[in-house]
């Protein structure tokens, strides 16, 4: 489990862990490090090509040779429109290679993982090392680790 509680990047526990539309989480700091400034030669919104790909003509008796677009006033037709307009920076999720398109906020923008957080939490990992072990109370002397539990008081 402790594998799962580690950021990809920088293979520590989790610290601030955001949440990424593709479902995969990185520390905040990570994915601030990752993003990249989306350049408005590089957004594809500013091409207007797509505006060409959403036009229809159905094909009838009393087909008049007009074309109109299959769905006036709408983004249906052109998902990615949309999203790229209001991006300024993107990043590639390490996981899995999706591009993620965020808003002026960039990385500090992405939601905060708070289950992830509260787990690593629980699991001791916020010192970024593992929870320590417990010391035996019925030893004499010099502590050692325990190396059993009682069933009732765990």
């Amino acid at each position: 489990m402790e594998e799962e509680l580690r950021c990809f990047v920088c293979k520590e526990f989790y610290r601030e862990p955001v949440l990424l539309p593709c479902g995969h989480a990185l520390c905040r700091a990570c994915a601030v490090s990752l993003q990249n400034h989306v350049h408005e030669n590089d957004n594809p919104a500013s091409n207007n090509d797509y505006q060409e790909a959403d036009k229809a003509s159905v094909s009838s008796e009393t087909d008049s040779g007009v074309v109109c677009g299959s769905r006036p006033n709408s983004y249906a037709g052109t998902p990615a429109a949309h999203v790229y307009s209001s991006a300024a920076f993107s990043l590639s999720c390490p996981v899995c290679n999706k591009q993620v398109n965020l808003d002026e906020n960039g990385a500090d923008g992405l939601p905060p993982f708070r289950v992830m957080r509260t787990i690593v939490e629980r699991f001791g990992g916020v010192s970024g090392a593992p929870p320590a072990e417990e010391a035996c109370q019925m030893c004499e002397g010099e502590r050692r680790a325990a190396v059993v539990r009682c069933e009732q008081c765990s």
